[in-house]
């Protein structure tokens, strides 16, 4: 399961390119330059800096998305997430450690190759 929050009024299906955050926590502005494409970041200073400040390095750097890794091991569904952050643009996702790990490594792995990744929005409809 992923909890999300920030740019909810767009559930469309995004194709991104994906890279970790530099510095990998997000908590400082990104020290490279801003890509040419859509891109996710993941970041991992959840209980480093407020999350405010790695939504706005990763905006600032003109990203898409924010994968925001979960500081433990614990279960994300029992996360505090943010009723409402002013000014988010973009998708924000908090993902377990696992995963975050994972896709920390990968993208770390792939050096100047680019890995793409895709949000998709599954939508459940009532009847």
């Amino acid at each position: 399961r992923i909890l999300m929050w920030g740019k909810q009024s767009t559930f469309e299906n995004i194709p991104l390119r994906l890279k970790s955050a530099d510095p990998e926590d997000g908590c400082e502005p990104y020290a490279y330059k801003p890509p040419k494409f859509a891109t996710g970041y993941v970041a991992n200073g959840l209980e480093k800096c407020p999350i405010s400040n790695m939504i706005h390095n990763a905006q600032a750097h003109n990203a898409h998305a924010l994968f925001v890794v979960n500081a433990e091991d614990t279960d994300i569904n029992k996360a505090t997430v943010p009723d409402h952050i002013p000014g988010v643009q973009i998708h924000v996702l908090l993902i377990s450690k696992k995963d975050g790990d994972t896709l920390m490594s990968t993208a770390e792995a792939v050096g100047l190759e680019d890995i793409m990744v895709t949000i998709d929005f599954l939508v459940e409809r009532t009847r």
